[in-house]
């Protein structure tokens, strides 16, 4: 069968928009799923970023207790204390804070136990915390 010879060979205007119609929709799910992958990439970026300065601190935090002890031969009192730090690059505030009262828990019979946490976190979002227990022990006095 031919075709007509008035119509001339391509697509109508009907069939251009309903072929934008379909790629509208498909293509607007696929950038929508790009959008959040790039999202979920970026919020382990900055997570990775905020573990690895999480373990920097609390690496220096443990060491200036370590030289306070070897320093004074004796209790450890001044390097326990909780320790803020900002950085700009992601914007994160690392807190370091020691807990040693364990009066209602199952480490009540451990004298000298300190229990260190150190969480990441930017305004309401947490980015990760740790937790480590410390023993000290009491250096006898001569």
């Amino acid at each position: 069968m031919k075709p007509f010879k008035h119509l001339e060979s391509g697509m109508s205007f009907i069939e251009v928009v309903l072929a934008i119609g379909i790629l509208a929709i498909f293509g607007s799910s696929l950038f929508m799923m790009q959008a959040y992958l790039f999202n979920r990439i970026a919020f382990a970026e900055k997570a990775l970023v905020a573990k690895l300065q999480m373990q920097t601190e609390l690496i220096a935090y443990r060491l200036d207790i370590l030289k306070e002890l070897f320093a004074f031969k004796g209790p450890v009192t001044e390097s326990l204390q909780t320790k803020t730090k900002e950085f700009f690059n992601p914007d994160m505030t690392v807190t370091i804070a020691t807990r040693s009262d364990f009066k209602e828990t199952k480490f009540k019979s451990f004298q000298d136990l300190y229990l260190i946490t150190t969480k990441a976190e930017q305004s309401d979002t947490l980015y990760g915390s740790s937790y480590t227990f410390v023993y000290i022990p009491k250096v006898p006095k001569k």
